[in-house]
């Protein structure tokens, strides 16, 4: 076991009388604390000003982003879809699930996940259409209060994470190699 640090040196005699071994103060200097320095906060270099992209009204109430396949993907929460922007202009657009909030990608299989957080429900699609709708499995379905909050890829463990809250936070995991 480690000894404590400390700056005198005294041995404490135990008072005990089983043959317990004394506890002893380190001897050994220890070093002055150093003060982190700190870096000073600088206002970030801008290289390039972007140009406000206008999503018409078949993208509405923007929510979540994601690149995948070399696209940007915007979800569409109040329009119940995803839009795919390329070169600056929304190029296409496809129908989710209720109320898509988040937005994830596993690249090396091709699969963008949308989080449809009204229907509790996760749209599969290649990036042009949905292929699949998967319902999400929670353990307190009768507490309607759940809701899906965040959804994360971990592309190279092929697992999708969705998180729920508030009143009974829970994680559910998906294999994306299954669906």
């Amino acid at each position: 076991t480690p000894e404590p640090l400390g700056t005198a040196t005294s041995a404490v005699k135990s008072t005990a009388t089983s043959a317990a071994p004394a506890a002893r103060l380190s001897a050994t200097p220890t070093a002055a604390p150093t003060t982190p320095t700190e870096t000073p906060c600088t206002t970030p270099e801008v290289t390039s000003k972007l140009n406000r992209l206008p999503l018409p009204g078949s993208v509405r109430a923007p929510a979540s982003m994601t690149m995948f396949q070399g696209h940007l993907y915007v979800a569409g929460t109040r329009s119940n879809n995803v839009g795919a922007i390329e070169n600056g202009q929304l190029s296409w657009v496809f129908p989710v699930g209720k109320g898509p909030s988040e937005l994830a990608a596993d690249e090396e299989l091709g699969k963008l996940f949308v989080l449809n957080a009204d229907d509790l429900t996760i749209s599969m699609s290649d990036g042009y259409k949905v292929q699949a709708t998967i319902p999400i499995s929670i353990t307190s379905l009768a507490d309607w209060h759940q809701a899906p909050s965040s959804l994360v890829s971990d592309a190279p463990q092929h697992r999708l994470y969705v998180a729920f809250n508030p009143r009974r936070p829970e994680i559910v995991a998906i294999d994306t190699r299954t669906v």
